[in-house]
């Protein structure tokens, strides 16, 4: 997790919109957990790990304390990057199976003028 501050945050100071980030080949190392906890909700990152966890039929170092201390490690880094770099890095992802939409009213063209 403690890579997402130089390689995934900081390329973004200044930036004010939200960013969401898609995992690349070096996130799966650790079966996505730092993944999941940096940029999932508490909530979803919990369900998704502890879901994780029953599909490798429990053969993991993960447990629920584990699961418990990622979670909080990635609340804390979040804060602190927002603290001392100005990034908007509390985008989170509310629901893993949900698409996100596009914000309607937003980006919208203006209608063509007739002469």
């Amino acid at each position: 997790m403690k890579d997402y501050e130089a390689n995934f945050w900081l390329p973004f100071k200044g930036f004010d919109k939200p960013v969401y980030a898609i995992p690349g080949n070096h996130d799966w190392y650790d079966a996505l957990e730092g993944f999941v906890a940096t940029f999932f909700t508490p909530e979803a990152a919990a369900v998704a790990m502890r879901a994780r966890v029953e599909a490798d039929n429990r053969l993991t170092s993960t447990t629920d304390d584990r699961i418990a201390w990622l979670i909080g490690e990635a609340a804390r880094l979040r804060a602190r990057v927002r603290r001392a770099h100005r990034v908007p890095a509390g985008a989170l992802l509310p629901d893993p199976d949900r698409p996100l939409r596009p914000h309607r009213g937003r980006h919208r063209r203006a209608p063509a003028r007739r002469s």
